[in-house]
C-alpha cells in the first residue's frame, strides 16, 4: 500500500476502529477518523489523523468528511465502516425508537459513508471498503435482536455494494468478529451480576479459549485494505476463535477424553 493512501474510518476513537486507525498509521497511511467523542493517545496526538466529531447517521457529519478529504488532496483508497451500537433486549422490550436508532447508526451510517466516499474512489480508479459486521449477522444471540438484525443487513449491503461497483474498481469485503475485548464489551459485561464469571464463560465457549483483541480484527482489516486481497470482493471473513465452527463446543478432556 502506497504511503500516499488515505483511509476513512468510522468509530475510530475506540475499539476496533481505533486499532484499525493505529494499524494504518503504523503503515504510513493517513487517516480521517470519525467519532462521537474525542480520541485518546496515541491517535489524539498523531498529525497524520484528521478528526471529524459527529454522528455517522447525520448527513452533516459526512459533509465534514468530504471537506476533510478535499483538504488532504488525496482520494480515499480505504473506507472502514465500523461505527455501531448494540441495543440489548427482545422484540417486546426494545422500543421502535431504539430499533430506528440501531439502524440509523449501524446501517444508514454505512450507507452515508459509501455515498460520500465511493465517488472519490471511483474517480481515482478504485478503492476498498471494509464493513465490520459480526457473527451475529447470521447467528442468533439472546437479547440482541435489534443489533443482530442490523449486522445481518450490513452483510447483504456489502455484497450488493461489491457487485454494483466491481467494474468501477471497488472491492467490498466484510469482517465478522466474535467476542472482542473493547470498551463497549467491558461496559456490557459490567452490567452482569458477576462480570468476571460472565467474561470467563464467554472465553470458554470458544474452541480457542480467548476473548479476541481489537488488534486481531485490525490485522484482517489491513489485509482486506491492500493488494494481498486483490482477488476478494463480496467475501465475509469470520474471526471468532472458532465459535461458529461448532453447534455446541465442549472441552471433552473434562469428560475423560484425551
Amino acid at each position: 500500500m502506497d504511503l500516499s493512501k488515505l483511509a476513512v474510518v468510522t468509530g475510530a476513537a475506540k475499539g476496533i476502529g481505533a486499532a484499525s486507525a493505529e494499524r494504518f498509521r503504523r503503515e504510513g497511511v493517513e487517516v480521517i477518523g470519525i467519532a462521537t467523542s474525542p480520541p485518546e493517545a496515541p491517535l489524539a496526538n498523531d498529525p497524520g489523523v484528521r478528526w471529524v466529531l459527529g454522528d455517522v447517521a447525520e448527513p452533516a457529519t459526512w459533509t465534514q468528511v468530504s471537506d476533510a478529504i478535499l483538504a488532504t488532496g488525496i482520494a480515499p483508497s480505504v473506507l472502514v465502516l465500523n461505527a455501531a451500537r448494540a441495543q440489548i433486549g427482545t422484540v417486546l422490550t426494545v422500543s421502535l425508537e431504539q430499533w430506528k436508532r440501531q439502524f440509523e447508526i449501524n446501517v444508514f451510517g454505512a450507507v452515508l459513508g459509501a455515498q460520500t466516499c465511493l465517488p472519490f474512489m471511483i474517480e481515482n480508479g478504485g478503492g476498498n471498503v471494509v464493513v465490520i459486521s459480526s457473527v451475529n449477522g447470521w447467528m442468533a444471540e439472546q437479547g440482541l435482536i435489534a443489533y443482530s438484525s442490523t449486522k445481518a443487513t450490513l452483510i447483504e449491503f456489502a455484497k450488493c455494494l461489491a457487485i454494483d461497483h466491481a467494474r468501477e474498481g471497488i472491492r467490498v469485503n466484510v469482517v465478522a468478529p466474535g467476542t472482542v475485548d473493547t470498551p463497549a464489551f467491558r461496559r456490557a459485561m459490567g452490567t452482569a451480576s458477576d462480570p468476571e464469571s460472565f467474561i470467563e464463560a464467554r472465553r470458554q465457549r470458544n474452541p480457542i479459549p480467548c476473548i479476541l483483541t481489537a488488534d486481531e480484527i485490525a490485522n484482517v482489516v489491513w489485509f482486506l485494505s491492500g493488494d494481498q486481497s486483490s482477488g476478494m470482493t463480496g467475501s465475509v471473513i469470520t474471526i471468532d476463535a472458532g465459535l461458529t465452527a461448532s453447534y455446541d463446543f465442549r472441552d471433552l478432556t473434562i469428560q475423560g477424553y484425551k
